[in-house]
C-alpha cells in the first residue's frame, strides 16, 4: 500500500511497556497509567523511504491525562479524537 511506511507506526513498542507495567504492578502493586490514548507521530517523508522510526514517533505512556483519558461512563466508552 502507497504511503504505508510514512504513517505506520508499530504498536509492539507499547506492548513491551505495559506488559513491564503490569509486572511491577503485580510484584510491587505500583499503580498502573489510567486509560489512555497515546498520539503517535507518523514518521512523514515519501512513501517508499521514510525516515527512520525513532523515540520521537512513540511518545511516552502518561502518568497524568489531560485530554487523553479514555473514559467509561455506564454502557457508553468515550475515546478522545
Amino acid at each position: 500500500m502507497a504511503g504505508f511506511d510514512t504513517r505506520f507506526i508499530p504498536v509492539h513498542y507499547y506492548n513491551i511497556q505495559v506488559l513491564n507495567l503490569m509486572w511491577v504492578h503485580l510484584k510491587n502493586n505500583a499503580p498502573l497509567p489510567p486509560s489512555q490514548v497515546v498520539r503517535t507521530v507518523a514518521r512523514g517523508g515519501t512513501p517508499g523511504s521514510a525516515p527512520a522510526l525513532t523515540t520521537a514517533n512513540l511518545p511516552a505512556i502518561s502518568q497524568r491525562l489531560g485530554s487523553d483519558a479514555i473514559q467509561v461512563n455506564g454502557s457508553v466508552v468515550n475515546v478522545p479524537k
